[in-house]
């Protein structure tokens, strides 16, 4: 298992994936499966954040309620907890895109893709070298 994917406490309480989660992740499942479940991760949640911020603008609260519901067991699954939290936000709300809810989640959700997209690249880099 990699070093960047130790858990430090500072880490823990900053980070948009759980360190923790994905460090057991990666041991469970290997390298090679956990690089590509990650990488479903980050196109699947890049994918549903798009679609998210045309909805949010154009789309009825229900269509909202939906594909949040979605999204929070998905961002839950890799330990994007903040992001799954806020989908919780959102659910609350009932789907109001002008509650800042809905924008706070594509914040916090795009910062987990960011993230899933750095650790693929340092997993990458370590299994090359």
């Amino acid at each position: 298992m990699s070093a960047a994917l130790d858990p430090r406490p500072d880490e823990v309480a900053t980070a948009a994936l759980d360190p923790g989660a994905l460090a057991e992740l990666r041991e469970e499942l290997g390298d090679h499966v956990f690089r590509s479940l990650l990488r479903t991760f980050a196109t699947s949640a890049d994918a549903r954040l798009r679609s998210l911020r045309e909805l949010a603008v154009d789309g009825s609260p229900a269509d909202v309620v939906n594909l949040v519901h979605l999204m929070k067991g998905l961002f839950a699954q890799y330990g994007a907890l903040a992001a799954a939290d806020q989908a919780q936000r959102v659910l609350a709300a009932g789907g109001e895109g002008g509650s800042g809810a809905v924008w706070d989640l594509i914040e916090s959700g795009a910062a987990a893709v960011a993230e899933a997209r750095a650790v693929l690249a340092a997993t990458q880099q370590v299994s090359a070298g």
